[in-house]
């Protein structure tokens, strides 16, 4: 992984998921749990995010996305990105 270089603990993986709920709660939207159709197995996430830090380009909203890297080159991160990015302009409208 070119900018995640490790897996994470089970107390990191915890920490994470209690930001990424956090995130939901504040923002509306956020990362979904991500797996594979046919076999239901979970791979990753993928989602919209509001960054945490500063920098020129902020306040914005990103793309993200974190695959087992079994899965990667596949275009489910392309995949998930566009229907999660869909789903929140159609909720958006509503």
């Amino acid at each position: 992984m070119e900018f995640i270089p490790a897996t994470l603990s089970n107390s990191e993986s915890g920490l994470l998921v209690d930001k990424i709920e956090k995130h939901f709660l504040t923002h509306g939207f956020g990362l979904f749990a991500a797996e594979l159709r046919a076999s239901r197995s979970f791979i990753g996430y993928i989602g919209l995010a509001v960054p945490s830090f500063e920098a020129r380009f902020t306040p914005c909203v990103e793309v993200g996305w974190r695959l087992s890297a079994i899965d990667w080159g596949k275009g489910l991160a392309t995949e998930g990105a566009r229907r999660g990015a869909a789903e929140r302009f159609r909720s958006s409208q509503a």
